[in-house]
């Protein structure tokens, strides 16, 4: 299971980012997709602070998450706050992406799909957690 980080998304939602390719080929190049409440709740956040778009047209693109085959998985939120708390500070990242690997883990994925250059900076303790990370470096051309 690969575990879509927010940055992936976005980057495919929208074609003028210039990851944009790059988040489109690592969703091809993924299977069995799945996020968790915190993803959506970033989009949502990132969508409110930095475009003028109306809160039911915000939600149209949260629904693409489901129109490009991610899975919303539920995580109980008081296990990821506890895993969340044993796994920081060895990763010693931003408690946005510690909650993200802690989610990850819960959910069982055991890859994590990020364009994020501080996952991919950090991949040798995160695979310490049994999570492999992948990012536009793993992407088959």
């Amino acid at each position: 299971m690969d575990y879509i980080d927010t940055s992936v998304i976005l980057s495919r939602i929208n074609p003028n980012d210039a990851n944009h390719p790059s988040g489109m080929r690592l969703i091809e190049q993924s299977k069995d997709m799945v996020v968790s409440a915190i993803t959506l709740i970033e989009m949502k956040s990132v969508f409110s602070r930095t475009t003028k778009l109306t809160e039911e047209e915000i939600e149209a693109y949260l629904r693409h998450v489901y129109e490009i085959a991610i899975e919303y998985k539920i995580a109980d939120l008081n296990r990821v706050f506890a895993r969340a708390l044993e796994i920081s500070f060895s990763l010693k990242m931003k408690t946005l992406d510690v909650l993200h690997l802690a989610a990850c883990l819960e959910i069982g994925a055991e890859v994590f799909v990020s364009l994020d250059q501080e996952f991919e900076s950090r991949a040798r303790e995160i695979s310490n957690l049994g999570i492999t990370v992948r990012t536009s470096r793993d992407i088959d051309l």
